[in-house]
């Protein structure tokens, strides 16, 4: 299978964003865009390396699904095209939230105690759980909003 289809397959099954991926393996968020537009039909096994070993970061069954997926035909997923693949919203990816948050905080908008608390919730909770990547406060509120476009949609 060509690595974009590997990409949006995995990427999809456990929501990762583009964003979220990049910071997990190292790679450069361009690299990786333009491998998901089709930009670069292969990558060098350095790079492919590079993207298991972040989706393990996220989920070591993950990078098995993406290894997998590689070694597949693309006629495995013969229906799988740009309008049956819905990743995240520009407007609910992590960066997008930062962005979000740094204008809310310059005009005074942003409560820096209560998210303070936040964030500790969250590292407590990741504690709990052992997770191997820690989440933000940017990744949490992403989920959350793909989370609930998916419930309105009734997806």
């Amino acid at each position: 299978m060509k690595i974009r289809k590997a990409l949006l397959v995995v990427m999809k099954r456990w929501q990762v964003t583009p964003y979220r991926l990049a910071q997990a393996s190292g790679t450069d968020r361009a690299t990786i865009g333009k491998l998901l537009r089709g930009g670069h039909q292969s990558a060098s096994w350095d790079k492919v390396e590079k993207l298991a070993n972040g989706f393990e970061q996220i989920d070591p069954i993950a990078k098995d699904a993406f290894i997998g997926a590689l070694q597949r035909p693309d006629s495995t997923y013969p229906n799988l095209t740009d309008n049956t693949i819905d990743l995240v919203w520009e407007r609910e990816t992590p960066e997008s939230i930062a962005s979000m948050m740094v204008v809310l905080e310059e005009y005074k908008l942003l409560d820096q105690e209560r998210l303070q608390k936040f964030k500790a919730k969250l590292a407590e909770k990741d504690a709990e759980t052992n997770a191997i990547m820690l989440t933000t406060v940017e990744d949490f509120i992403s989920s959350r909003m793909l989370h609930k476009r998916r419930e309105q949609e009734g997806l």
